[in-house]
């Protein structure tokens, strides 16, 4: 199941981009304070992961390896609680990555995609894995009320991906206060916090004493801008309206073993507390979330947005039901509800059907569907030639499919049909940016013919050398903002903006994204509350078409404000009275010092 599960998943085994970026970012470039942020990212696990980046191979072997591990380290816990290697083994395939693959394309999804629970399932190795085992590891000790241990890995799993760990310290700490646990555990749980929160924190004292000079945004301003840009990564009110029926699936499965734990008469009282604890909290908290977002909007005022922005919960927090509800069934299995005597007459049907389906399926796969495993072998075969510290050779191994099109922007440009509207501009609430975003893809598409020319993955290669061959290392680069990976491609170099990289950067606390805002009204006078969504079909060609506008009192006003930025880096055809560094059928690099 493993094996089928790797050579069909649609995601290849190269580095995430910002994942690689933040080991591989010259160090001497942090003292830019937006390229200092993403040092933020950049937690103790990291220093596990560097060298596996420099081995492209052994990357892509370590990704299947770190899966199949995690597999069978949780088939043996599940073990632990039901005593039973048959029960394991069907509890593990049920909530394996290939299972929940095959049901969501049967009732929810019409692709083919494996759902992975904190790395458990991506087969990329990244930090998501040392989340995911510190996260799986905590709640196991949890359950076997062995609550330093769970403490212990909780801290683990702030060092990991601080953020996202904080959820479950959320509901470590309620747990322990449902359970009435002595005060001791409570002051454990406050040193151990205070260690896995102790990089991020020195490294946000060390951004805050950079000399930014920028206004910081309200909480209603930063909420504004990051409902129209990243609403995907921490609102519930998204998660809500995109993926209801993962909401109502996980709420029916956790009310059904509440019910089968509610009936058991040999499962103790402290047991069943943190059964229901780790089963509802994280349920509880999307509905409390998703009622103070929309509550926030709807009072117009943000004071509790906090943490509800800053742990990524629309994103994450329903993920955090998944190990909770394995262990439930097989604390439930071992207590016989579900074991009944008729499953064990026909034990060995079952297992016949199971071996049968673990064959059948995977060849049937094979069968109607080849295109992934076939492309996992070109792309294997393509990596042998990825040089170290080279993610422009990983880019290029991983879309070798691509022909006429670029993994720079992956679209074509647009023309602008309709503005933004002032009201939607400062509308907060989610579902009337949803609708008017959903009102443009019904808009005719018009395609600017000049930005048809730079579709294509050679361009995209031309445009990382020019930069690397007419500007030299260290620099900082006011570049075109609507551009894939370049941060990740060229880590030697400063750069003003990004979208991709950086708008979702903002997450990360009110400092930064009042940084990244500063920055992109500096640039094109407005940012993201004035931008079209992300998630309509405008945002890069609005960004572009307001790129190619700056002109030369525009270029006086940066070099003003930011001297440490001495080059400028734009399409042909957008002419400014500067020296020209390089200049061709596609771009133009002007020095602006």
């Amino acid at each position: 199941m493993q094996i089928i599960a790797f050579a069909f998943v649609n995601r290849y085994s190269i580095p995430y981009d910002n994942y690689y970026y933040i080991t591989k970012v010259n160090e001497n470039l942090l003292n830019d304070p937006l390229t200092y942020s993403f040092q933020l990212l950049n937690t103790p696990s990291y220093f596990l992961l560097e060298t596996f980046y420099d081995y492209p191979q052994l990357f892509f072997w370590s990704s299947f390896f770190v899966d199949l591990i995690f597999s069978i380290i949780l088939f043996h816990l599940i073990y632990s609680f039901c005593k039973n290697y048959f029960l394991s083994l069907i509890i593990v395939m049920i909530f394996s990555p290939l299972f929940l693959a095959i049901f969501t394309k049967i009732f929810t999804d019409p692709g083919f995609r494996l759902i992975h629970v904190f790395g458990y399932g991506s087969y990329i190795l990244s930090t998501r894995y040392v989340l995911g085992f510190a996260s799986l590891f905590s709640i196991f000790f949890l359950f076997k009320k062995k609550y330093n241990y769970s403490i212990i890995f909780y801290s683990l799993s702030l060092m990991s991906h601080p953020s996202t760990a904080l959820l479950l310290g959320l509901f470590l700490f309620i747990t322990f206060f449902f359970i009435k646990l002595k005060f001791k555990y409570y002051i454990n749980f406050f040193i151990g916090s205070l260690i896995g929160l102790s990089t991020i924190l020195v490294k946000l004292w060390k951004l805050e004493s950079f000399d930014i000079n920028v206004p910081l945004l309200s909480k209603k301003e930063w909420y504004l801008r990051l409902i129209n840009d990243e609403p995907d990564d921490f609102s519930l009110l998204f998660l809500i309206s995109e993926k209801p029926y993962e909401l109502m699936i996980i709420i029916s499965i956790v009310s059904i073993i509440s019910f089968y734990i509610f009936r058991s008469t040999n499962i103790d009282k402290i047991t069943k507390k943190i059964l229901y604890s780790s089963l509802g909290l994280p349920i509880f908290f999307t509905i409390a979330f998703a009622i103070v977002e929309l509550a926030s909007s709807y009072f117009d005022n943000y004071f509790f947005i906090d943490p509800i922005i800053k742990t990524q919960a629309g994103n994450k927090i329903l993920k955090f039901c998944n190990f909770p509800i394995v262990f439930s069934i097989a604390i439930l299995c071992k207590d016989k509800v579900f074991n009944i005597k008729l499953f064990q007459e026909f034990s060995s049907l079952f297992r016949i059907i199971i071996l049968t389906s673990v064959i059948i399926i995977p060849l049937s796969i094979i069968y109607f569907n080849p295109v992934n495993f076939e492309n996992k072998k070109i792309l294997y075969n393509k990596l042998k030639s990825v040089e170290k510290n080279n993610f422009l050779a990983y880019l290029n191994a991983r879309f070798f499919y691509y022909n006429d099109r670029t993994f720079g922007h992956e679209t074509y440009f647009t023309e602008i049909i309709e503005e933004k509207p002032k009201k939607i501009q400062n509308e907060t609430n989610f579902f009337k940016i949803k609708k008017y975003n959903n009102k443009l893809y019904e808009m005719d598409e018009i395609i600017d013919e000049n930005s048809k020319k730079y579709n294509s993955v050679e361009v995209y290669n031309h445009f990382v050398s020019i930069i690397k061959n007419y500007i030299p290392e260290k620099s900082s680069v006011i570049v075109l903002p609507y551009f894939l990976y370049i941060r990740d491609v060229l880590p030697n170099y400063n750069f003003f903006y990004l979208e991709k990289n950086d708008g979702n950067q903002a997450l990360g606390s009110r400092l930064v994204a009042s940084i990244i805002s500063s920055r992109l009204k500096d640039l094109i006078n407005v940012d993201h509350k004035e931008l079209h969504s992300n998630f309509s079909p405008f945002l890069y060609s609005d960004l572009r078409r307001r790129y190619l506008k700056i002109d030369d009192d525009k270029i006086v006003y940066l070099k003003n404000k930011y001297p440490e930025y001495k080059y400028f880096l734009t399409e042909s055809g957008h002419e400014l009275n500067y020296e020209k560094v390089f200049e061709d059928n596609f771009y133009i690099i002007y020095k602006i010092d």
